[in-house]
């Protein structure tokens, strides 16, 4: 667990030079895709990156691999849901692994990488759709799948609509609310 957890905190310190090493790695990977980006899609690429060198650090810390690995497919359904190529999140992680021992210690390095591999090959297996824990036949299921597939597909509208419709229905707030955690 120490081993660990001094590579979470080698990544975390380290993250801002892992995103852009990894990014560098993506323009060679990729050459003049970025060219092709609009501003924000850049913005999104560099977030992104960030968000899965930041739930890399939380597995390490919490000796978890599930965290990553839940955090894999739901990046994958994401991919998908946005026409986004999933090649492009198995290549940002790979130039992630790739960064690491150019940044960090090399122990760092080996600890994030196994992470990184033990996920790796969910990506080809995971379905089209996210595993829920929304029972069939809950009361309030087909709202909570609704606004779940709103929210995955970017359609910040419909899942607005989707709780107010259920709002002015006479859902409950606090129902509402729990359907949404």
């Amino acid at each position: 667990m120490d081993a660990r957890r001094q590579a979470a905190r080698d990544v975390r310190a380290h993250s801002d030079l892992i995103v852009r090493a990894a990014l560098d790695r993506q323009r060679e990977r990729w050459p003049g895709l970025f060219d092709s980006f609009s501003p924000s899609q850049m913005e999104n690429t560099v977030k992104d990156t960030g968000y899965h060198v930041r739930f890399l650090a939380t597995a390490l810390w919490t000796d978890e691999q599930i965290i990553f690995d839940d955090y894999v497919d739901w990046a994958r359904v994401l991919f998908e849901n946005l026409h986004i190529p999933v090649e492009w999140l198995t290549g940002s992680l790979t130039d992630i692994r790739e960064a690491l021992p150019v940044v960090v210690p090399p122990n760092a390095a080996r600890e994030a990488a196994t992470v990184i591999d033990a996920a790796l090959p969910r990506i080809a297996v995971c379905g089209d759709e996210m595993p829920t824990n929304v029972a069939p036949g809950a009361p309030l299921a087909e709202l909570a799948m609704r606004y779940l597939s709103a929210v995955l597909g970017g359609d910040r509208a419909d899942a607005l609509q989707a709780v107010l419709s259920a709002a002015e229905d006479g859902v409950p707030i606090v129902d509402l609310y729990r359907c949404a955690i």
